[in-house]
């Protein structure tokens, strides 16, 4: 064993080993540009960028997750005032309202976020000041059998010779994922879970489209000449040529042996039947509510406030993984120790903070010579996500008889 393992060993005990295995119910046999990576598929990665950076209802329905997750913002919590400014300030100069989103996206497209944290040249204590997002394509997790994660390895293939690998430490690396199957190293990709989904309705899109433009225009059957006649293909072609530019305000002037035939009458039918059949199987895939996607279908008030709620619940569970993973990766390497602060999502339901604000106000209008009698005041702020040390001076309530016992 190396010296510093050792000395880790002796100072702080060995580090806790599971008996059980890491083992992915995932292709294994894929080769990873010569590397194996079990659970990695670089085909179907590629497929999942592909899919988010052509846009549609995929790409908007992942944007949502990302911008409401970040949407009411973030605050540090600790018990150290200063610290908590410390590490804000910090996380402005990452830039946290950018990369943050950036992480999810990642996350939900490719199943995992890997970000480098990148440190100042020189730094003895190695502080951090950038976090730059990377294409998760290129990434390998290097565990152990169990499931022990030694470091990341981004491998770079620039022209047809060996590719270049890029060893980074897990204290350098910010890697997120939103949702994992017991067993796997990789996250779940979003895409990927709702790949099926996102075919047939590609699939549907493109038929409806060219059914469209196949059955959306009238078209003509010109009969030329009577039964048994024999037509020359010269004449069949002069009078193909007089309805070749037809407009709205064209008129039809034939003799008696033509007969002209409106094909297509009705266009191209049940298109919105169809539309809307993939588009709702699309949103139950991708967990979003249709309404989000500028679509209210046979939805009323209360039944969208009901889709709603269930998503801002969604939402607060990706929020509070989002918060641990930052917390324990990136924010304790920000201060003196371990565990002095951590990062809270304010609340994502405005609903659920007008509601708890409604209720809070008739529990102190029970009680009105002392409004605080039943819910204490610190209790009440931390329901209303409100912090002292964001108040100003003119914020605080003084005792009523504060001044008396100056006197």
């Amino acid at each position: 064993m190396a010296i510093i393992p050792r000395v880790r060993n002796f100072l702080y005990g060995p580090v806790p080993r599971p008996k059980t295995q890491v083992v992915s119910s995932e292709r294994e046999s894929y080769d990873y540009w010569g590397m194996t990576a079990p659970g990695r598929d670089l085909k179907l990665l590629k497929e999942y960028g592909a899919i988010f950076r052509r846009g549609g209802p995929v790409s908007e329905a992942i944007r949502t997750y990302a911008n409401i997750v970040f949407s009411n913002g973030y605050r540090i919590e600790g018990e150290d005032e200063s610290a908590n400014q410390s590490v804000e300030d910090a996380l402005a100069d990452i830039s946290l309202e950018l990369v943050g989103p950036q992480a999810i996206i990642d996350a939900l497209v490719y199943g995992d976020a890997f970000h480098e944290l990148v440190t100042g040249q020189g730094d003895r204590n190695a502080t951090i000041v950038a976090q730059v997002p990377r294409n998760p394509e290129t990434f390998r997790i290097d565990a152990d059998d169990y499931g022990v994660i030694s470091g990341y390895t981004q491998i770079v293939q620039k022209d047809l010779g060996n590719p270049l690998e890029i060893h980074l430490e897990p204290k350098r690396t910010f890697h997120f994922s939103w949702e994992n199957l017991g067993g796997a190293l990789y996250g779940t990709s979003l895409i990927g879970s709702a790949l099926n989904d996102i075919r047939w309705d590609t699939a549907i899109s493109e038929a409806t489209a060219q059914a469209i433009k196949r059955h959306g225009f009238p078209r003509f059957h010109i009969k030329v000449g009577a039964e048994g006649e024999d037509v020359s293909l010269e004449l069949m072609r002069r009078i193909d040529a007089q309805f070749k530019d037809i407009n709205s305000k064209q008129e039809f002037v034939t003799t008696h042996d033509i007969e002209i035939t409106n094909l297509d009458q009705s266009g191209q039918s049940n298109v919105r039947l169809y539309g809307e059949w993939s588009t709702m199987r699309l949103c139950v895939a991708l967990g979003i509510p249709e309404e989000l996607l500028g679509l209210g279908r046979g939805s009323t008030e209360a039944t969208a406030n009901v889709k709603l709620r269930a998503f801002y619940d969604k939402i607060s569970s990706i929020q509070k993984r989002f918060a641990r993973a930052y917390t324990k990766q990136v924010i304790d390497q920000l201060t003196p120790s371990p565990g002095m602060c951590r990062l809270v999502f304010n609340e994502v339901n405005p609903t659920d903070q007008a509601a708890t604000a409604q209720w809070l106000a008739q529990i102190m209008a029970a009680t009105p010579m002392d409004p605080f009698s039943v819910v204490p005041r610190k209790h009440a702020q931390d329901l209303l996500n409100v912090v002292e040390s964001d108040w100003d001076e003119d914020d605080w309530i003084e005792e009523p008889n504060e001044e008396e016992n100056d006197e």
